[in-house]
């Protein structure tokens, strides 16, 4: 059965990277979402 962990987060490559807002903002005008999830078998 699939659980929601409670984790979740938004990953900002552009501080990940060391770059800044307005070189992200040319790649994409969004920020990739994540959810982390347990699988039991």
């Amino acid at each position: 059965m699939d659980e929601y962990t409670g984790n979740i987060g938004v990953y900002r490559f552009d501080r990940e990277d060391g770059r800044t807002q307005a070189f992200s903002a040319k790649v994409s005008d969004h920020y990739p979402v994540f959810a982390v999830f347990s699988v039991a078998p």
